[in-house]
C-alpha cells in the first residue's frame, strides 16, 4: 500500500526542520512506497530550501497552495498526493520511528475508512503550574490524545487531532476540508478536521484508533501562557458556532457566572480556576461569533 504523508505548513521552517528530521528515522517503509508531501501555504521564511535540505534523506516533495488557511493547504494536500493511504501531521510534530508502519499495517488488516493515533505534548519549557494542575482537561488545547488504555473503534463522541490521522484516499474522493473552519493564519478558529469527520461519519465510514500510531506535539513556551488559553478557548467558541453546535449565543449572565467561577476558585486557592477562565473565554468567543454572523446576515 502506497502512503503518503503530508505536512502542511506555514512560516515555520525551523519546527519544520525537526519534523522532518524525525521522518528519516522512519522504520519498515512499505513495501509499495510512500513519500513526503509538504504543502508550503504562502510561506515567506526558509520553507523551501528547509525541504530542499532533505531531498537525499526522505522520499520528498514540495507543493505550494496560496489560500491561506489549513483546510485549503489539506485539500491541495489530498489533490497531489500519489498514495492510497494519507497521513496527516502539522509542522510542530515528531513522529515515532513506527509511526509510518503502524498505520499502514493497520489499513492493510482493517476496513475502516479513517484513523487516529496517540499524541503526546512535549513541551520545550517546563509548564506553569496551572497547566500541570489540569492537563487533562486542557489535553484539547495541546491536541493530546492517550491511547495507552484503548484502541479499537473510534466512537462517536472520540476525535483524532490533526498532528495525528490518517484516510484512506477513497474515503475523501468526495469529501473536502471545510475553509469555513480550520486555523488560518494566526485566527483560532479551528475544526476542519472535527468537521471532515463528522461528514464521514453521517456517510457511514468507519474509524479506528491505532495506539502503535504515536507522535509528540511540540509545545512552545509562548502556547503554555493564560494568554494562548483565552485565544484558544474563544477559538473554539466559534469554531462551534459555525459547527453548529451552538444555535444561541450565551447570555450576558451566564458569561458572568462563569467570571465569577473564575475569580472565587482563584481567590480559594482552587487549581481548577483555569478551567472556569477558558469556559469563560469559549462562551465570550461564541457569543462574538454569533454576533459576526447576524452582522453579515
Amino acid at each position: 500500500m502506497y502512503a503518503t504523508v503530508i505536512v502542511c505548513t506555514w512560516n515555520r521552517a525551523r519546527s519544520l526542520a525537526r519534523t522532518l528530521s524525525s521522518m528519516t528515522e522512519l522504520i519498515a517503509a512499505p513495501s509499495d512506497g510512500w513519500e513526503v508531501l509538504v504543502i508550503d501555504n504562502g510561506s515567506q521564511d526558509d520553507t523551501q530550501e528547509v525541504v530542499r535540505t532533505f531531498e537525499r534523506r526522505l522520499p520528498i516533495r514540495i507543493a505550494h497552495e496560496p489560500r491561506l488557511g489549513v483546510a485549503h493547504a489539506r485539500n491541495a494536500g489530498v489533490d497531489r498526493a500519489r498514495g492510497e493511504l494519507l497521513l496527516f501531521t502539522d509542522d510542530d510534530v515528531l513522529v515515532d520511528p513506527a509511526w509510518l508502519r503502524a498505520y499502514v499495517e493497520a489499513a492493510e488488516r482493517s476496513d475502516a475508512d479513517y484513523f487516529g493515533g496517540h499524541i503526546d505534548a512535549a513541551f520545550e519549557e517546563t509548564p506553569p503550574r496551572w497547566l500541570r494542575q489540569n492537563a487533562r482537561a486542557f489535553r484539547p488545547m495541546l491536541c493530546a490524545v492517550d491511547l495507552s488504555t484503548r484502541g479499537g473503534p473510534i466512537g462517536p463522541n472520540d476525535q483524532p487531532f490533526g498532528p495525528n490521522m490518517a484516510y484512506r484516499r477513497s474515503a475523501l474522493e468526495n469529501t473536502r476540508f471545510d475553509p469555513a473552519v480550520g486555523r488560518r493564519g494566526t485566527n483560532h478558529v479551528r475544526g476542519s478536521d472535527v468537521a471532515i469527520i463528522e461528514t464521514l461519519r453521517h456517510r457511514g465510514a468507519r474509524g479506528l484508533w491505532v495506539p502503535a500510531a504515536k507522535v509528540r506535539h511540540v509545545i512552545p513556551p509562548e502556547r503554555a501562557t493564560l494568554r494562548y488559553l483565552w485565544r484558544y478557548h474563544a477559538g473554539a467558541g466559534a469554531t462551534a458556532v459555525r459547527l453548529g453546535g451552538e444555535d444561541q449565543p450565551a447570555t450576558l449572565p451566564r458569561i458572568a457566572r462563569s467570571a465569577a467561577a473564575t475569580l472565587a476558585t482563584r481567590m480559594l486557592g482552587r487549581s481548577d480556576w483555569p478551567v472556569h477562565l477558558g469556559r469563560a473565554a469559549h462562551y465570550i468567543g461564541a457569543r462574538r461569533e454569533h454576533r459576526r454572523r447576524e452582522r453579515h446576515a
